[in-house]
């Protein structure tokens, strides 16, 4: 089932990782469980009641071990759209995005699974985390500029070139 899928992928993307790096995946890999425990009723019933009868003691296990390991694809998107799941910080998010990919492609390579709408999920889900990191540190990064240009006019007539570009920028999108 999907326990040992997941212990043999984190495995083998964790063992050179040090420091920081290895808490996150740490982190990101009991919350990934946690998820899976949490979603199992909703998206597997029948692995929830198979997990309800697990002699296993804790309740992610239990969850992990119901699960098939093609429907873990079916929890990623949980796992990378709701905020609970997010981590600490942007840079939580970040490996949490690239480990779901990487999970998802991984699965692919042994299960096929690429052409299945839960493997499409999984890519805009990623897609939908990375593009809210990217606006979360361009409005940082705004906000930064905008402290400093308080005191310099220069800055300020970029940062109004820079609302201009934006504002074409969308428009054009918009627009084709």
């Amino acid at each position: 089932m999907a326990d040992g899928m997941l212990i043999h992928f984190f495995l083998n993307t964790g063992p050179t990782l040090t420091g920081k790096r290895l808490d996150r995946v740490e982190r990101a890999h009991a919350d990934l469980l946690a998820c899976i425990a949490d979603h199992l009723a909703e998206v597997d019933p029948g692995a929830a009641a198979r997990a309800q009868t697990s002699d296993r003691p804790h309740r992610q296990d239990a969850a992990a071990a119901s699960v098939a390991p093609r429907a873990v694809l079916d929890f990623l998107p949980f796992f990378l759209d709701e905020p609970r799941w997010h981590g600490s910080d942007l840079r939580d998010r970040v490996v949490r995005a690239d480990l779901a990919w990487q999970l998802a492609q991984w699965i692919d390579r042994r299960l096929g699974v690429r052409e299945t709408a839960s493997y499409e999920a999984v890519r805009q889900a990623v897609w939908r985390s990375r593009t809210a990191v990217r606006r979360s540190k361009a409005e940082s990064e705004r906000r930064r500029l905008e402290q400093k240009a308080k005191d310099s006019p220069e800055l300020q007539r970029a940062l109004q070139n820079m609302d201009a570009f934006m504002a074409q920028l969308r428009a054009s999108r918009g627009g084709a």
